[in-house]
């Protein structure tokens, strides 16, 4: 009768009963020319649409930040043209309607806003509930008299620009965007 073999350290792990099992795990195999062939028209097919969407993210990005730049530029030109350093002149005295829309346009147009914004003056109609009327006042009327606008009314400030897009095939060349804020017109401070 043979005399049973020893099991060696080649034949495969061994368990808690020491007996060795036949390893589970296959040869690894170079790939074939097939697959290799087989990933490259799958990829061929996955970038166009990965390129796509990742550059219909991209579009969409730069959007949105070109619209939240308008929106604090127009912010600013609104609360200059409702308070502040927009609605008197150095000594303190009111300047007219001209005079504010023009220093608000500066100080938006240092703050990243490309295109010129319009102004409205916006009266306030009612207090239940609240509702705004158009005021019009004369580019000459002062900030502060009863030919333009006073306190309590608002001025609207609005401004529309084209996003020039990046990947024109998606979305055009350009996307009209409007932003436009608007604040209540607070007495002038008194001269110092």
């Amino acid at each position: 009768m043979p005399r049973p073999s020893l099991p060696r350290a080649s034949d495969g792990p061994r368990t808690n009963d020491g007996i060795a099992r036949p390893s589970t795990q296959r040869a690894v195999r170079a790939p074939s020319r097939r697959s290799r062939g087989q990933a490259l028209v799958e990829f061929a097919i996955v970038l166009p649409v990965f390129l796509l969407v990742l550059s219909g993210v991209l579009d969409f990005g730069f959007l949105l930040y070109g619209r939240m730049t308008a929106i604090n530029a127009i912010k600013e030109v609104a609360q200059c043209g409702s308070t502040g350093q927009c609605t008197v002149d150095s000594a303190g005295n009111s300047i007219s309607w001209s005079a504010m829309q023009a220093k608000a346009i500066a100080i938006g147009t240092a703050d990243g806003l490309t295109v010129t914004p319009t102004f409205t003056c916006e009266a306030q109609v009612g207090t239940s509930p609240i509702t705004w009327t158009t005021c019009n006042p004369a580019p000459g009327a002062l900030m502060s008299s009863l030919g333009g606008p006073v306190p309590g009314d608002a001025v609207l400030v609005t401004a529309t620009y084209q996003y020039q897009t990046f990947f024109p095939l998606l979305f055009g060349t350009k996307i009209p965007v409007t932003v436009s804020n608007q604040m209540v017109i607070f007495p002038p401070p008194p001269p110092n």
